[in-house]
């Protein structure tokens, strides 16, 4: 961090020159937080009639976006280091679209099934790409949807994870279980790290595997 520090303040860099489109939506402060103090931002914004508010976490990686969003994209893979996980099945629609069945552990009621449609995409001339989904269907859930995001920002990734869930229970049972359910989406982009970097040190031919599969879904 001392070492991007200085070299932002050496080369006389504007964060903002260096930023991919999510990044440049935050404030200069904002930036200054997630760029250079290396913290993650969080952001909750409430929906009108919803139990659960939209979340949008920021985080910057040195690793590169490509193997960021490819490890993400890798959906079958989920169930062996996402935490409560129990099921992740994959099923293609197309070159880049992707249903994923998913069973999860859910403190106090019982666990949840659901499946939901994954997009891939890229964009910043394709330096940049973003994983989006909506709910398909599900045990209770009656809202889902989201991105992850992957943009080339300072020589790694600024990754925007943006999470909206109705869980479907009646609002006193949602507040009860909302701290850990928040607790889990703001864990999701340091696990995903986690996992690369545990993968880049024990088996770099599967990281590869993972960009060149995002590279060729998104590619027109």
């Amino acid at each position: 961090k001392n070492k991007l520090l200085l070299l932002v303040a050496t080369l006389g860099f504007s964060v903002s020159s260096i930023a991919g489109t999510n990044f440049n939506k935050l404030s200069s402060a904002e930036q200054n937080q997630v760029l250079v103090q290396g913290k993650q931002l969080a952001k909750l914004k409430d929906i009108a009639g919803q139990p659960w508010p939209e979340i949008t976490l920021s985080q910057w990686s040195s690793e590169a976006p490509e193997q960021v969003c490819g490890v993400f994209a890798d959906f079958a893979k989920h169930k062996q280091y996402m935490g409560d996980m129990l099921k992740s099945e994959v099923r293609k629609v197309s070159k880049n679209t992707f249903d994923v069945d998913y069973v999860i552990k859910v403190p106090v009621v019982s666990n949840e099934a659901y499946t939901v449609r994954n997009v891939l995409s890229s964009y910043d001339n394709g330096n940049s790409y973003k994983v989006s989904w909506n709910l398909v269907k599900a045990t209770r859930t009656e809202a889902s949807r989201g991105h992850f995001a992957c943009e080339a920002v300072s020589g790694g990734t600024f990754i925007s994870y943006n999470n909206f869930v109705n869980p479907g229970l009646n609002n006193f049972i949602a507040r009860q279980i909302f701290n850990k359910a928040l607790a889990k989406v703001k864990a999701t982009p340091y696990t995903v790290l986690k996992q690369l970097k545990k993968d880049l040190a024990g088996n770099p031919a599967l990281v590869e595997r993972q960009a060149a599969a995002l590279r060729s879904a998104v590619a027109r």
